[in-house]
């Protein structure tokens, strides 16, 4: 089973703080964690994506660099904080940081924003990734009835046949249904045999749906 607790031993870590006590505290802890760090302050106009996490003082100076350097939550942000003005709470949310320490920073507190910071991180990734694949499927689901449409006018097939003789012709190809209706609607003629040899496997195994063979018979 995958630890929750990752090992920082060799990580980079950007600090974007002014240089005071509370980023030397901060740069000793991460040290004794085995955290490569570096100190910037002002921010700069770009950030390398070298970094494994980055520390970032929300009460001072512009956040929205932040914003223009990391693209899609790829890095985990650790706000350091010692204000409740809206404003300046609205600015650090608007970057969607994964953890947050408030000031004056003490050594107990970092670890834990360092693990909290990684797993939150890494499950925003992955919900972002299902995203991408739920919202491809939506794009491409206007293509599956289309194709659906398609074999029933062609074979004589009520929708549930139509979509098992698809469904079927999509797994021989071995690609994703949604992937196979698109290129059955730009290349019919040759795409619709597998469609037919499908058809016609099934039916000689029986292993169709109800009415298949008699549907397609009459086709």
């Amino acid at each position: 089973m995958e630890s929750y607790i990752p090992n920082f031993r060799g990580h980079r870590a950007l600090i974007l703080h002014p240089n005071d006590a509370d980023s030397e505290l901060l740069v000793r802890q991460l040290t004794r964690l085995g955290v490569e760090t570096e100190v910037i302050w002002p921010p700069p106009e770009a950030i390398s994506k070298i970094y494994e996490v980055i520390f970032f003082c929300a009460d001072r100076g512009p956040t929205s660099i932040l914003d223009q350097s990391l693209i899609d939550g790829d890095i985990p942000l650790i706000a350091i904080s010692g204000t409740e003005a809206p404003g300046r709470l609205e600015a650090m949310l608007s970057v969607n940081p994964s953890a947050m320490i408030n000031k004056p920073l003490r050594n107990a507190g970092i670890f834990k924003a360092l693990v909290f910071s990684y797993h939150i991180n890494k499950y925003q990734k992955g919900i972002n990734k299902n995203l991408v694949v739920l919202e491809e499927k939506i794009r491409l689901r206007s293509f599956v009835f289309k194709a659906i449409l398609s074999i029933m006018k062609r074979y004589n097939l009520n929708d549930d046949d139509a979509y098992f003789a698809l469904r079927s012709a999509s797994m021989s190809k071995n690609i994703r249904i949604e992937a196979f209706a698109l290129t059955l609607i730009s290349d019919p003629n040759q795409n619709m045999k597998l469609v037919d040899a499908e058809i016609s496997n099934n039916s000689n195994r029986n292993l169709t749906t109800p009415q298949f063979s008699e549907n397609y018979c009459k086709g």
